[in-house]
């Protein structure tokens, strides 16, 4: 993921990588262990609550 991330970053300094806290508490319980974000991103407590903020301020959610 780092790899896709860092050319991102670079093209829009103004970038912003959020990471959900349910989803990194769920895959480190999978795991067994911490599971830890890529340095890069913010820790938000749920992704989808701030996806809901997002598209309140008139922002598109797209999915693949």
């Amino acid at each position: 993921m780092k790899d896709r991330i860092a050319p991102m970053s670079l093209e829009n300094p103004n970038l912003v990588f959020i990471a959900c806290g349910n989803t990194q508490a769920n895959q480190s319980r999978a795991e067994g262990k911490p599971v830890t974000p890529l340095s890069e991103a913010k820790v938000m407590p749920s992704g989808v609550v701030r996806l809901m903020e997002l598209q309140k301020q008139g922002y598109a959610y797209i999915r693949p």
